[in-house]
């Protein structure tokens, strides 16, 4: 499967994840191949993934369904804040990992990795 990304870049900053899109209306999930700058935070990949995808994104609206990326097996996503270097020096987060976008309504704000 060959991964989507900004080719500028540099290979030696990226980190690749396979990323599942939930689509709760329809009930299925998509899956597709992508790589990041390891400088990025979540917040710009949630920004990303949502213009690549045609998804709506409101994140910067306070009572609006949040876009959020998990772990595939987590119930918690990560902090938007957070740089995906960040989250691979805490163990959080490894190349190769498969992670889930997926919308939430908001009831916290998430502040840690």
């Amino acid at each position: 499967m060959k991964a989507q990304g900004d080719q500028s870049v540099p290979e030696i900053e990226r980190i690749y994840l396979l990323v599942e899109f939930c689509n709760a209306d329809k009930g299925n999930v998509t899956t597709k191949s992508f790589f990041f700058s390891n400088l990025w935070t979540v917040g710009k990949i949630i920004d990303r993934l949502a213009s690549i995808e045609k998804l709506g994104n409101e994140n910067n609206k306070s009572n609006a369904k949040k876009l959020l990326l998990y772990r595939s097996d987590s119930c918690d996503p990560f902090c938007v804040n957070s740089t995906l270097i960040e989250l691979v020096a805490a163990g959080v987060l490894q190349n190769g990992d498969t992670v889930a976008l997926r919308y939430e309504p908001q009831l916290k704000q998430y502040e840690n990795i």
